[in-house]
């Protein structure tokens, strides 16, 4: 039995153990008592689960006329048994382990799930059924009132999100190692102040309910965890619309003791252990957007030729720290431009430039920052003027629409230009009466080439 719990051979030989074997010529022994602790004063805590474990080992396995032991787990609560598992063998038990011809299991009953109004004491009893004495041989180690009390853990995923938009807020309910069903399982999780459910909910665990509707500012939930089954989800959709962090506590630290004067969010928690806490961190929201017009189209090499670009923020926050960039065509480098902002908003301290602009910028919500580029078009110019303007938010905001950049792109073609010229001529000059005559009307045109396709 020592080998079995992982000793080495020398500390496996010191190792202690409650034996019993039965060696009756009549066959005749008495079910009973293998042992029974006599003080019960096993501190535990209300609202808990608990079963009763203890390594057994059972020789005759194999042998036709040996019986079996037929062990039985109770639980006392206050003095008061409760038999949590009865007709126990490792001869039987699928985890056993065969070494020098003794089947050794480790034997674990059902849960107790103790009442949150109890202030409860514990203690144990073993007990074989069995019986006979042909066979009915049985040695066991560590007898113990174990905690398989689930743990409960929780996070917010995103754990930053913009104002307005939706972060999940998951519980994971995981079962202890014995995987035995938990029943009767619930809490209630007060959200943090200005965080507030969609209404939009779900959970894996079996027969349960989530209560958090929209609007809600606490999680109800009750439920069981399966036999077999590791763990089991709640997930409630949750969102804000005012910036700030805000922490869902469970007032327990990493290593599992509990945060002293800490104020937790579950002023009720039934059958799990309480969580630890978790952090939603909610940041200004902007909904900017750019759009970039040309004076007109096409251009005209020579002639006046203007750009506007007008940014907005739909809000519902400032946009403190925006970039416009837009750098101009080659041929445009020497216009200048000049910006206007709405009340509050802001571009440039003066408001003018020349040639590229690359310009951070203040817009609040519902304002505009308009910008207005022009100058000459160089004579000779030709080709499309392609002009990008690009939009990037400020850091630490969030904005759906203009994630990482939003940009507005205006391509101009040139005008077609013409040269034209007619001729006229007379055959013959002069004219004689009664005889042929006719003209010959030619148009040329110097200009360049029409594209095809264009009249």
């Amino acid at each position: 039995m020592g080998l079995f719990q992982g000793q080495s051979p020398g500390e496996a030989a010191t190792n202690q153990v409650l034996t019993e074997y039965t060696n009756s010529v009549t066959g005749a022994q008495l079910p009973g008592y293998q042992l029974e602790t006599d003080n019960n004063t096993i501190p535990a805590i209300g609202g808990h689960s608990y079963s009763v474990s203890a390594i057994f080992a059972e020789r005759n396995c194999t042998v036709p006329s040996a019986q079996r032991a037929r062990l039985r787990f109770e639980l006392l609560l206050n003095g008061v048994p409760t038999v949590l598992a009865q007709n126990l063998s490792p001869c039987t038990d699928p985890g056993a382990e065969i070494i020098n011809n003794t089947w050794i299991a480790k034997l674990q009953s059902s849960a107790l799930q103790l009442s949150v109004a109890d202030t409860p004491t514990l203690g144990l009893r073993l007990y074989n059924a069995t019986a006979t004495g042909i066979g009915n041989d049985v040695a066991f180690d560590l007898p113990q009132i174990v905690d398989v009390t689930p743990q409960l853990d929780k996070a917010f995923s995103p754990t930053t999100i913009g104002q307005g938009q939706t972060s999940t807020l998951t519980f994971t309910i995981t079962n202890t190692d014995d995987l035995q069903a938990k029943n009767g399982m619930s809490f209630t999780d007060t959200l943090p102040a200005n965080v507030t459910a969609t209404g939009v909910n779900s959970t894996t665990c079996s027969d349960a309910t989530v209560t958090a509707p929209a609007g809600a500012t606490s999680v109800d939930f009750a439920g069981n965890i399966d036999l077999g089954v590791a763990s089991c989800t709640i997930s409630v959709q949750v969102t804000s619309t005012v910036v700030g962090s805000y922490t869902n506590t469970g007032c327990v630290a990493p290593d599992g003791s509990t945060i002293p004067g800490c104020e937790s969010n579950f002023p009720t928690i039934v059958g799990i252990n309480p969580p630890g806490s978790t952090t939603l961190t909610v940041i200004p929201t902007v909904d900017l957007a750019v759009v970039k017009t040309a004076s007109q189209s096409p251009y005209v090499p020579g002639a006046p030729f203007s750009y506007t670009v007008t940014v907005t923020n739909g809000g519902p926050s400032d946009a403190v720290g925006a970039t416009l960039t837009d750098p101009l065509p080659a041929p445009l480098a020497g216009f200048t431009w000049t910006c206007e902002a709405s009340a509050g908003s802001a571009c440039t301290a003066s408001g003018t430039g020349t040639g590229s602009i690359d310009d951070t910028i203040t817009v609040l919500a519902g304002g505009t920052v308009t910008y207005t580029i022009g100058g000459t078009v160089p004579s000779g110019t030709t080709g499309d003027l392609t002009n990008t303007a690009t939009l990037t938010p400020p850091a630490g905001v969030s904005d759906p629409d203009c994630t990482p950049n939003c940009s507005s792109t205006v391509v101009t073609p040139a005008a077609l230009t013409v040269d034209l010229a007619v001729v006229k001529t007379a055959n013959p000059s002069p004219y004689v009466p009664g005889a042929p005559f006719s003209y010959t009307v030619t148009v040329t045109n110097g200009g360049r080439p029409t594209p095809l396709g264009q009249p």
